[in-house]
């Protein structure tokens, strides 16, 4: 997608405190295409000294096998979960804690990894 349409020199100059929800198994926007905004955003961060959160959905990478965990549209996968991170944000400052991931041991219901924080601050 940021070969089609690379908006990264918008977000170099970006002063918002920010939070970037990111599935894992995400097809549209691969591991690859994530880094990139990571370093954008955390560089931006840095330079004007601005919070930017970013917190990974789902806990196994992609596999040749095809998804197993949360991909591209997360808010629809997991809308409690969606809303519970952008609210802690708005009122705490940070997103919720834990690692939402669909549990493949109870039919991939969505579960909660409340030992493995999800979210990193862009440094």
């Amino acid at each position: 997608a940021l070969a089609q349409t690379d908006t990264r020199a918008i977000w170099k100059n970006w002063q918002v405190p920010t939070l970037i929800l990111w599935p894992i198994q995400d097809m549209a926007f691969p591991a690859s295409e994530q880094a990139a905004v990571k370093e954008t955003f955390a560089k931006a961060g840095r330079a004007y000294n601005t919070p930017i959160y970013f917190k990974t959905y789902g806990l196994a990478p992609l596999s040749e096998n095809g998804p197993t965990d949360f991909g591209h549209n997360l808010h629809w996968a997991a809308p409690v979960q969606t809303a519970e991170d952008i609210v802690n944000f708005i009122s705490k400052g940070t997103p919720a804690e834990g690692t939402p991931y669909l549990d493949p041991q109870r039919n991939f219901q969505i579960a909660v990894d409340q030992k493995n924080n999800a979210w990193v601050l862009l440094k």
